[in-house]
C-alpha cells in the first residue's frame, strides 16, 4: 500500500523536469524574438527569466495535473497505472470534473514552482558568483536554497487545495477551488505538509540546478 501510484508518480516526475526545462527554454527564445530586435548575445532581463519560468509551469500543469490525479486516485483506491486514468474518463470525463480537475490550481503552483527552480534559483546564482565572488558550487548551493524555499512555500496552499480536490471525484467534500480553499482556510489546513515538502523540494532544486550547470555546455554544443 505504501508504494500505490508509485508508476504514476515516476512517470509524473521524469516527463514533468523535462518538459519544464524545455518549454522554460521556449519561452526564453519566444521573449527574445519579441521583445528585442536582434537576438545575437541577447541576455534575458531578470523579470524575462521569471515569466519564461512561470510561463513554463503554466503549460506543464496541462500534463501534470491529470496524471497527478490518476496518481492520487491510485494512492486512495488503488487499481493498475493504465486502468485507473480509463476509469476516471469514463466515469468523470475529462474537463472540471474529470481528469482536468483543479487545473486552475495546479497551474498557479506550477508557474510558482517552476519560477523558484528555472527563474529565480539561475539569477540568484548568477548574483552570488559576480558579486559576491563565491564559486560555482557555492553559489549553486545558496541560490537553491532560496530559490527552493520560494517555490515550496508559496505554492503549497495551492498543491494542498489541488490535492484535496483531485482526491475527492465525486464532490462530497470538496465541490470547486473557491469553496475548497475556504473550508482548508477555516480548518487551518493550507500550510499541513509544508516543511517536509519544502525539503523535498529544495532537495530537487539543487540537484536541477547541479545538473543543469553540468550539462549545459553539452547542450550548446549540439547542433539546432
Amino acid at each position: 500500500l505504501l508504494y500505490r501510484g508509485t508508476g504514476a508518480s515516476i512517470f509524473n516526475e521524469c516527463q514533468m523536469m523535462g518538459l519544464q526545462f524545455g518549454f522554460t527554454k521556449f519561452y526564453q527564445d519566444l521573449l527574445i524574438n519579441v521583445n528585442h530586435s536582434s537576438s545575437t548575445g541577447v541576455k534575458l532581463t531578470q523579470n524575462e527569466e521569471f515569466l519564461s519560468a512561470s510561463l513554463s509551469g503554466v503549460t506543464v500543469g496541462l500534463f501534470s495535473c491529470p496524471v497527478e490525479l490518476v496518481m492520487i486516485q491510485q494512492q486512495r483506491f488503488g487499481g493498475s497505472f493504465f486502468q485507473t486514468p480509463l476509469k476516471i474518463f469514463s466515469q468523470h470525463g475529462f474537463f472540471h470534473k474529470g481528469l482536468m480537475r483543479a487545473y486552475s490550481v495546479c497551474a498557479a503552483r506550477d508557474a510558482i514552482y517552476v519560477c523558484g527552480m528555472l527563474g529565480i534559483t539561475p539569477v540568484l546564482q548568477t548574483y552570488f558568483m559576480e558579486k559576491h565572488d563565491c564559486s560555482l558550487s557555492q553559489a549553486s548551493l545558496f541560490a537553491s536554497l532560496i530559490g527552493g524555499a520560494f517555490a515550496a512555500v508559496p505554492s503549497h496552499p495551492f498543491d494542498v487545495v489541488k490535492t484535496c480536490m483531485q482526491g475527492d471525484l465525486k464532490q462530497e467534500t470538496y465541490k470547486n477551488v473557491s469553496q475548497a480553499a475556504s473550508k482548508l482556510w477555516k480548518e487551518r489546513r493550507l500550510m499541513h505538509g509544508c516543511f517536509w515538502r519544502s525539503v523535498n523540494i529544495v532537495a530537487t532544486v539543487y540537484i536541477a540546478n547541479e545538473c543543469r550547470n553540468f550539462m549545459s555546455p553539452f547542450f550548446s554544443k549540439i547542433p539546432v
